[in-house]
């Protein structure tokens, strides 16, 4: 097998004299670097050594898309459901996150299931909690000071809802529009001050959207207490 690997080799950037270290850039995200990326290696490889990379980059790959993936995948889905050590769907999360809706069974990291269990327990509440406390009180007991806690809290937890199922979605959408916008221009000498300028309004989206995510979540953890049957 080694003897193999060796065979197989490509030469890697520093091999080629074009690289201090194996890293190169990727035009594709960064369109207007300097300097040799991946998609020139790649491109060398494939002039000079077409059959080793053929055999160590194009085929692997063919092969773990037809039949590798495949059957790891329902290797996985028999065990995830008789595997008693791994049955992840005992706690069932699909269908929470609007924008993980492929999401059927099967493993997710520690971070994403307390995650999205935080914001099953809104959406269950939501579900179960149809009570508007201002349906029921009066506007004398609505003013009372000792009520106002209580009213606040219901409208803390709409507000996470409201997020959570449309907010989100939107920022989701106008962030993906940014993205889609940027690739849509072609990034040669002349659209350079166009593409950086939109590269620069996606990122900003990304960030405004993963600093929105980061705020809610929370606040959804400071309500955990106001979760009421």
């Amino acid at each position: 097998m080694l003897f193999l690997r060796r065979l197989l080799r490509l030469p890697t950037p520093v091999d080629l004299g074009w690289s201090e270290s194996n890293a190169l850039g990727m035009r594709e995200f960064t369109p207007y670097q300097e300097g040799h990326t991946w998609e020139d290696w790649r491109g060398h490889c494939r002039a000079h050594y077409p059959v080793r990379y053929f055999l160590s980059e194009i085929f692997p790959l063919w092969f773990s898309a037809r039949f590798v993936w495949p059957l790891r995948r329902l290797r996985d889905w028999v065990l995830d459901y008789t595997v008693a050590s791994r049955r992840h769907h005992k706690l069932d999360l699909r269908g929470i996150d609007p924008l993980m809706s492929e999401y059927r069974h099967g493993y997710l990291d520690p971070c994403t299931v307390f995650w999205l269990a935080g914001w099953h327990a809104l959406m269950r509440w939501s579900r179960e909690y149809r009570n508007n406390p201002r349906e029921w009180m009066s506007p004398e007991e609505q003013a009372a000071p000792e009520n106002q806690g209580f009213l606040q809290s219901y409208d803390e937890l709409k507000e996470l809802v409201a997020y959570w199922t449309v907010e989100r979605l939107a920022r989701d959408a106008h962030s993906h529009g940014c993205y889609e916008a940027m690739k849509e221009i072609e990034p040669t000498a002349e659209n350079r001050e166009a593409y950086e300028a939109a590269s620069t309004k996606w990122l900003q989206a990304r960030r405004a959207q993963e600093a929105r995510e980061e705020e809610m979540w929370m606040r959804l953890c400071a309500m955990r207490a106001h979760l009421w049957d």
